[in-house]
């Protein structure tokens, strides 16, 4: 009757590994946090590999999802990922990027990609257009499950509106463009200094807001701009109050990122879950969506034309095509459908 107790609880599969396992008081990444809520209503979940010799908790564990994991996997990983994997978890990868951004050693970085492409049961992709830039995709891209982004809830806030508009001079009738998120160099915010400068249209405005992460680049966003008094910098922390404030009072976001190695951008699930329409370049993620009105799809690094499309649209078409982005959101990236597909996945 023991014996039987002890195999019963081994078989249970009630554990998950979730690698990074997000803290909410570490300012966490939004989609991991999500990612972690939804596994724990159904599984006891763990931040790291257990010891090798528990083998009890590694029979136990049904899968093990990660994800950013290429930089980071040395032999120890490895070999717990094929324990595991040989013990019975599924072994479950998310294709984030074509490579990591500002990696210290891309060629190594690469090499891990194919290796967790090759050994993983799954590979998570959060754009479906993504499957065909999977590591070994002859032998790998049926392995591809598309999961959702899941949408940004926004809470407007007016007074941030309010004071936004006072404290940087930008009247209602002004055609605000906006770039956000941190600052780091593969976002390739200069393109938008630069085309801005370059439409020199009239009443137009660019806020560019972030938490700076490369000061040196940070400081030569600011030369770029060249003291344009309609080119707005904020670098700063952006609470989530504050960004909906910022996103409230802009038209369009641009999205300019260098497309050598993304393939996906959760500010564009932002900006469409504000009813926002967003300029972007030619990656997977905008590919999801090349046929609504509510994105400005650019290529060969023709910024300008895009731009020129969304300001000549107007603000008015650019708020209705921004509510219809919305509403994709809420139907097909609310956290139902992110919690069925994971899910699914899981088994």
């Amino acid at each position: 009757m023991i014996k039987e107790n002890i195999d019963e609880e081994m078989l249970k599969k009630d554990r998950i590994v979730l690698i990074p396992y997000v803290y909410r008081r570490y300012n966490p990444n939004e989609l991991e946090l999500n990612k972690l809520n939804i596994l724990k209503k159904h599984y006891v979940v763990d931040k790291d590999f257990a010891d090798p010799i528990d083998i009890s908790t590694i029979i136990r564990t049904r899968a093990v999802i990660m994800g950013w994991m290429e930089e980071h996997l040395d032999a120890r990983k490895k070999r717990n990922i094929l324990l595991y994997k040989l013990l019975g978890a599924k072994i479950i990868w998310t294709f984030h990027n074509k490579a990591p951004h500002d990696a210290k050693n891309t060629a190594q970085a690469v090499k891990n990609m194919r290796w967790l492409a090759d050994t993983a049961d799954i590979i998570f992709i959060h754009s479906k257009s993504s499957k065909e830039l999977i590591p070994g995709k002859e032998k790998n891209k049926q392995k591809a499950f598309y999961v959702p982004h899941i949408k940004y809830d926004i809470v407007p806030v007016d007074k941030y509106s309010d004071l936004l508009r006072d404290e940087y001079e930008i009247k209602k009738d002004d055609f605000v463009f906006l770039c956000f998120g941190l600052i780091r160099p593969y976002k390739n915010i200069e393109s938008c200094i630069r085309t801005f400068l370059s439409l020199n249209k009239p009443k137009t405005k660019l806020i560019i807001a972030g938490n700076v992460v490369d000061r040196e680049y940070a400081d030569s966003l600011i030369k770029e701009a060249g003291a344009n008094p309609n080119i707005i910098f904020i670098y700063k922390h952006i609470s989530n109050p504050l960004l909906s404030g910022i996103l409230a009072i802009s038209d369009v976001v641009l999205i300019t990122y260098h497309v050598e190695t993304c393939i996906n951008s959760g500010v564009m699930i932002h900006s469409f879950s504000a009813a926002k329409t967003v300029v972007m370049p030619d990656m997977c993620s905008a590919r999801d969506y090349k046929d609504k009105d509510f994105i400005y799809i650019y290529n060969d690094n023709d910024i300008e034309g895009a731009l020129n499309r969304a300001y000549n649209a107007g603000k008015d078409k650019n708020c209705v095509a921004g509510l219809a982005a919305r509403d994709e959101m809420n139907h097909f990236n609310n956290i139902d459908e992110v919690e069925k597909a994971i899910l699914s996945a899981i088994g």
